[in-house]
């Protein structure tokens, strides 16, 4: 028979994944995004 709740578990398990790997991938990006627009100037410093 086909169980539901393992189902379910395994939805909430690849969301939460996916969410979490998509916040990863954020924080990596996100200072290098800052240094990239940053003035010239800034980085001289």
């Amino acid at each position: 028979m086909f169980d539901f709740t393992k189902f379910q578990q395994g939805v909430v398990a690849a969301i939460a994944a996916f969410v979490l790997t998509a916040t990863a991938v954020g924080a990596a990006v996100g200072p290098a995004r800052a240094i990239e627009t940053a003035p010239a100037a800034s980085l001289r410093a």
